[in-house]
Parts: C-alpha cells; structure tokens; sequence
C-alpha cells in the first residue's frame, strides 16, 4: 500500500484512536504534502497517469510509439507509451580541476521534491499546533546515485530518429520514442513547455522534417503529431505564449501555426545561410543563427539585433543572456565553442575549444542550454565521427570559467544528439 494510501485508511479509522488535537490537524497535512510532491524519482507530477504502473515506471509490455503519418494539418492518434530503455542506463561523468569534486549543478528538482541527500542533518520538526504550518518547507536534494553531478533531461537523436528522456537520479525511469519521420531534421529541436491539459502540465515540443509533435515526458507517449501540407525541412519550434508554433523552414522562412498546422502568419527572414533552432528572448522576439550572423526579429521577421560569429563557425543556437543585460550565448559548430556577446554584439568570453579541452573528442557544437548557476551543458554533435566510443560525450558541461565538468556519452542511448533540454 502507498503511502498516500496508507494515510488516508488511517484516517478513516482515526476517530477510534486516541490522537491528540494536534497530531489530528496534522494528518490530513501530511497526505496533502505528499501528493504534492507526487513521485520522488521524477521531476514530474504522476497522479493519474493510467498509462503507468506504480512508482512511475512504464507498464511491463509497453512498446514505442510508430504512428503512420498523420493526414496534413492534423493531430496524430495518440502513440503507446514509449518502452524502458534497456541496457546502459547513462554514464554521465562529474569532473573538476586537478580532480577535485564538483558541487552539484542544481540541489533538485524544480518541479517536484526529491529524497533527501545521504549524510543530510535531520531538521527539527516545528512545534505542534491546532493548525498545519502557514508554508510548506522547500524539497530536499534528491542524491545523485553516480557521483556529485546528475542530471535529468531531453534530448533529440537526429540519427537514430528518437526522442530520449534521460534521468541520472533514477535511471529506471529513462525512455525513448521514435517520432515516425526520418532525415537529419527528425528530430532537431527539443523543448519542454507548458501543456495545461497534460497530467502534470508540462510536454515535450520537438521539431521533425514535416511539421512538429509533442510527448508526455513521463511516459514518452505522443501525444500531438502536426504535419503541414506540402511543407518539409522544417529546422526549429519554439511554442508562443499564445498558443501558437513559430517554426523555421528551410533556410530562411518563419512561419507561425496554430495547433491544427494552420498557418497564422509566414515571413521571410534576414540574412544568407543555413538556418537551425529558434530560441525566444523575454520580450517575445526570436533569436536565430544563419551561418556567421546571429540575430534577434519580431515574429514578423523585422530585424531587431545582429552580431557576428568569429571566422570558421557556424552559428547553431541562440540563447538570450540571463537577466536584463541583453546580448546573447550562442554555439559555434565546427570551432566547439559557445560565445557570449553583449548587447553591443561584442564578444564578452568563450567556453570550450579543442585547444582548451584536448582531453576530450569534440566534434560539432549544436544545441544547449543555461543552467541556473550559469554552467552551460552543451551538445557535440557526433555526425562527423565514424566510429565513437562510450567516451565521446554527447553532452558536455562547462563552467563560466570554462571548466569541464560533466559529461555523458553514450552510444548505448543514442548516436548523435542535435539539441538538449535540461530539466535539471
């Protein structure tokens, strides 16, 4: 019996015991906090999710998602719940300066509480009262069974054409989906984003050649397939607070769908190149690479900002700067560097490098993402090494001082990781 389901039996019961006033009051708190806190392993809300069994693994049996294709400019029969992960749960490795540890990169979950970290000082519960306490107390840090880095998060196999989810702290609730279209576009981009009719809130916005999906992510089932008519080579989705998609297609169109694949609006961007990901600043304009320039536009394709990679890149991703500082981070590709600009669009710093960093294989800096304590985990593509070993990362973590210090690799999990969300 769980223990929400424990606490609720004993409170049936509880007018035959003889309990104090206080603890009465309590009880009913007790089973209120932990169904708040939902599934300690995970960062996400599982309460009433069918398609589990309990404690958040997948039901036994489940099998990938492989919907055909939906019909242009429809959702997509929701998928099976994507199947466990068998084999290598994840070798992701903490590093620091002449082997020293590293702190932890985030003390938990942002989403959910976790179990308290081992060697962790009990606190002193607070006075009894008639009442329950007018706060509840912050989530303890979930341990990280590996060492003193863990991470929880998504990323898209353009390769192997899948979305893996990846959970460090509890590696049995790891899962990947195929997303049913093929071609180096399938899938790019990869971002979790507010899904208020979801279980949790939360889903999984991934980017494929045809249009764009979405993902329960605890069960990696799909749960919208949107395909544009006659439309292929989209590159990027980014989810509006209105609801609608804006995707990057082709080299250099931008165009905004509703749910349906409807299109609300279509522009033409600035700039020559190669387009990738779309990102979004706080003030709801777009940021984008094209080969050297980077740029900031309205969703109307207007220009708002530009400023330029060093000779030899390749501009990938662009992430605003925390804060209101303007200017931007964003990955170079072939060079393995990740650039901070001001809003002057003058280079501020640059983290990784061959140079830097000859202890590891880098190959192609693609997506990445900020951390809350301003490390930077990075993904190195691997579509120009032939034959990698477990020991060519496809993450990379570095800190603003450009140490590295985790990385995973795992040929096991994936082949090559274009984009990467990090839920913590």
């Amino acid at each position: 019996m769980s223990m929400i389901a424990l606490l609720s039996h004993r409170l049936r019961h509880v007018r035959s015991e003889r309990l104090p006033k206080t603890a009465l009051a309590l009880v009913p708190f007790a089973v209120a906090s932990l169904i708040a806190c939902g599934d300690s392993g995970s960062s996400f809300d599982t309460s009433g999710m069918g398609s589990e069994a309990p404690g958040g693994s997948p039901v036994p049996g489940s099998t990938p998602a492989s919907p055909s294709a939906a019909p242009s400019g429809d959702t997509a029969a929701p998928s099976q719940p994507a199947a466990p992960v068998s084999g290598s749960p994840g070798n992701g490795e903490a590093l620091g300066a002449n082997g020293l540890p590293v702190s932890p990169s985030e003390p938990g979950s942002p989403m959910a509480g976790g179990a308290p970290a081992a060697g962790t000082p009990a606190t002193e519960a607070p006075p009894a009262t008639d009442a329950p306490p007018a706060t509840e107390a912050p989530p303890a840090t979930e341990p990280c069974p590996t060492g003193p880095i863990c991470h929880e998060f998504f990323a898209s196999d353009n390769s192997n054409n899948v979305v893996n989810y990846v959970n460090e702290f509890d590696p049995s609730k790891n899962w990947r989906s195929p997303v049913g279209v093929t071609g180096v576009n399938s899938p790019r981009q990869v971002e979790l984003i507010d899904s208020p009719d979801v279980a949790g809130g939360k889903s999984v916005l991934v980017s494929v050649n045809t249009g764009f999906q979405e993902y329960h992510p605890v069960t990696g089932e799909r749960l919208l397939d949107v395909r544009l008519a006659g439309t292929a080579d989209v590159r990027g989705a980014w989810r509006l607070a209105d609801g609608n998609t804006v995707l990057g297609i082709g080299n250099d169109t931008l165009r905004t769908v509703d749910r349906t694949g409807a299109t609300v609006r279509s522009c033409t961007l600035p700039g020559t190149g190669d387009l990738r990901v779309l990102n979004q600043d706080p003030d709801g304009n777009i940021l984008l690479g094209r080969n050297l320039d980077l740029f900031r536009v309205s969703t109307g394709c207007q220009q708002q900002w530009t400023a330029r990679l060093p000779a030899g890149g390749k501009a990938y991703s662009v992430i605003a700067r925390p804060g209101d500082a303007g200017g931007v981070w964003a990955t170079s590709g072939g060079p393995t560097t990740v650039v901070e600009y001001d809003e002057q669009g003058q280079i501020l710093r640059q983290v990784g490098g061959r140079a830097e960093h000859p202890e590891v294989t880098l190959d192609f800096f693609s997506g990445f993402k900020l951390l809350p304590n301003g490390n930077l985990v990075v993904a190195n593509w691997q579509g120009y090494v032939a034959n990698p070993t477990d020991s060519t990362p496809h993450l990379i973590e570095f800190s603003p001082q450009n140490e590295l210090v985790w990385r995973w690799g795992n040929q096991t999990l994936a082949r090559q990781i274009t984009n990467v969300f990090v839920v913590r």
